[in-house]
């Protein structure tokens, strides 16, 4: 019997996870762009909520401001660089329990750093995005090369 992970996640073939094919290129950019929505919908419900405010009566804190951004580079661009060149990695990334990890782990950071100040969160959200495309070109040009 297979595996909860492996019925979800192992139906689609390698060209899925190889960024030097078009299906894999187009496919991470599908899945970067929901991401997106994804960041822009918890926005607009931790707006809604009351959890983060717009604006604020006082300026974001440069530490955390500068610890969201490098949060969101290595989220965004370092792990998905192990999971792209590292094979332990990329097994890891298959399993159920790893991805509903990360899952919780980002976006619930970013709620949080919204809770914070809405700056935080939303430098954390463009560093992580604008990683994951940089990473995502530089891998496809890279292995056309």
């Amino acid at each position: 019997m297979t595996s909860l992970s492996e019925r979800w996640f192992s139906r689609f073939s390698d060209d899925w996870e190889d960024p030097s094919t078009a299906r894999g290129f187009f496919g991470g950019l599908w899945q970067i762009g929901l991401q997106t929505v994804l960041f822009v919908l918890l926005f607009y419900l931790s707006i809604s909520m009351d959890i983060a405010k717009l604006g604020g009566w006082y300026l974001p804190n440069d530490f955390i401001l500068a610890f969201s951004v490098l949060l969101g580079i290595l989220l965004g661009g370092g792990l998905n660089y192990l999971h792209y060149t590292r094979e332990r990695f990329k097994r890891l990334g298959r399993t159920f329990t790893y991805r509903i990890t990360m899952i919780i782990g980002v976006y619930g950071l970013y709620v949080l750093l919204l809770s914070i100040h809405s700056f935080h969160g939303i430098m954390f959200a463009l560093a992580n995005i604008v990683a994951k495309i940089l990473l995502l070109l530089g891998m496809t040009i890279s292995r056309k090369l």
